[in-house]
């Protein structure tokens, strides 16, 4: 059996070897589907609006994102409805590991390895952020939460002020790279810094909507709000044999597929159903041979993983791969590298 590569795709593979923006988690937010888990809120024509102080859509970011940005578009925010000191949450960033979502701001995100909030200070009239760092030690990489107090290093310096239309979509983009971090609001930087460390959570996930808060703060507090577009882009992927080497997103029938190489040892496949379905998860190489049907029969929806070890001998003949995920109503296919 042969699986049809179209020219698209070969372009696509052949990227794949040189650095490069790669889209990481791309979703609409349309339709009344996301690709996170929403807690709580509800869906519109227009987009996810989170519900009043504690709404949000929670991603785990597939591996660490050390230098890149996330988008998104805001329609609906007016400072009028935040009251004098009020923070108003966009998003929140952090390490996961150790806790039990939702986190708690106390416990899990005030002294968070990685903490990044974008929020509206009503008594500032600006946009504002809170960034925490850590160094890269080994307490750091082996710790089982994510906390420490004292924290490395962390500054909260204002921003400067957004004319907010609550009729228009605003465009955000929360930028890092290089020790540098900025947030822009309809292409005008309105917040920035620089910091000692890189942004380097071992366990990379978000809320968008609000972050990790108390009472008015970093909550949602305007009602109505509206988000769509979100995406999460990596400004250095490239195939080495350490870092994913596929894409996450959304698309039309909701499907998702993520491959990871483990040092030429085995791959790793992490795959979305939106419904329960009978799938087929298929191997072929550049000539469009199927030379592995890893998985087929009936699955449940959510997220399944499945390890891929290659030929009997335990180890993976060096080569690039296409790896198709089919349900009979949608498919998605993917590139991976061996080297």
């Amino acid at each position: 059996m042969k699986i049809k590569i179209k020219f698209g795709l070969i372009l696509l593979a052949l990227s794949c070897f040189s650095y490069g923006d790669y889209t990481v988690l791309s979703d609409s937010l349309s339709n009344g589907k996301t690709l996170g888990t929403q807690n709580l809120g509800s869906f519109s024509e227009e987009g996810y609006m989170p519900k009043k102080k504690k709404g949000n859509i929670f991603y785990e970011v597939p591996y660490t994102v050390r230098n890149g940005y996330i988008e998104f578009e805001v329609k609906g925010m007016d400072h009028n409805e935040v009251i004098s000191n009020g923070d108003h949450g966009f998003m929140g960033m952090y390490d996961g590991r150790g806790f039990v979502e939702p986190a708690r701001y106390t416990e899990d995100f005030k002294h968070n390895f990685f903490r990044w909030n974008v929020h509206w200070r009503q008594n500032r009239s600006g946009l504002k952020c809170v960034l925490v760092l850590a160094e890269e030690d080994p307490q750091m990489l082996e710790a089982e939460l994510a906390v420490q107090n004292p924290r490395d290093w962390y500054e909260e310096p204002d921003g400067q002020n957004v004319n907010w239309d609550p009729a228009k979509w605003h465009k955000f983009r929360v930028e890092w790279k290089n020790k540098e971090y900025q947030v822009m609001v309809d292409s005008v930087k309105k917040w920035g810094l620089t910091g000692p460390y890189d942004y380097a959570p071992v366990k990379q996930v978000l809320w968008l909507g609000s972050a990790p808060g108390y009472e008015i703060k970093y909550r949602n507090l305007v009602p109505g709000i509206t988000y769509r577009n979100f995406k999460l882009v990596d400004f250095d992927s490239t195939a080495t044999d350490t870092t994913p080497l596929a894409i996450v997103d959304y698309n039309p029938s909701g499907l998702v597929l993520n491959a990871t190489n483990e040092l030429g040892k085995a791959i790793n496949f992490q795959y979305y159903l939106p419904s329960a379905s009978l799938i087929h998860l298929d191997v072929y190489n550049m000539s469009g041979n199927r030379i592995r049907r890893l998985v087929s029969g009936e699955q449940k929806s959510g997220w399944h993983t499945f390890n891929w070890q290659g030929n009997k001998n335990g180890k993976l003949e060096k080569g690039v791969y296409f790896i198709n995920l089919d349900t009979g109503s949608g498919s998605v296919c993917r590139k991976i590298s061996v080297f």
